[in-house]
């Protein structure tokens, strides 16, 4: 049993160089992918290459376990909601209360409009946060005002 892979086959019966040898047609298995590794023709529903074990498609080492994953790693999440989430942190200054406010209300709307987008968590926890500190910083203002 001839246990060559079509790669080295070609590379073996030409004078060429493996990058530029013509490919000899094979049976279909499924799919017509290559492993940017190896070479080796791989399933399109493929996770992993059988022949060297390397990641096939980057979003699936990326994105493993879904949810889990996004709540660790901030993949699919909408930038204005990691912004309103660290300002919503830093509120707590007062300060940067009322752009934790804004970038949370403009990260609702980014994930409303893009299914695909995550992250309403960190935008509605930018929201209150950002209300509660805005409140605080308008009544700081108000008493410096007027006493």
């Amino acid at each position: 049993m001839n246990t060559c892979t079509q790669f080295e086959r070609v590379y073996l019966n030409s004078a060429k160089s493996p990058v530029h040898a013509e490919p000899k047609q094979m049976p279909a298995l499924g799919g017509n992918m290559f492993c940017r590794n190896c070479g080796k023709q791989i399933d399109d529903k493929a996770v992993i290459c059988v022949g060297c074990g390397v990641p096939v498609k980057a979003e699936a080492s990326a994105t493993g376990s879904g949810a889990a994953v996004r709540m660790l790693l901030p993949i699919g999440r909408s930038g204005y909601a990691i912004a309103a989430g660290y300002l919503a942190l830093f509120s707590v200054l007062i300060v940067p209360a009322p752009f934790a406010l804004l970038f949370g209300i403009l990260a609702l709307r980014e994930i409303n409009q893009n299914p695909e987008k995550h992250g309403k968590g960190r935008a509605f926890f930018g929201i209150i946060a950002g209300i509660l500190g805005t409140i605080v910083l308008l009544v700081i203002i108000f008493k410096m005002l007027f006493h």
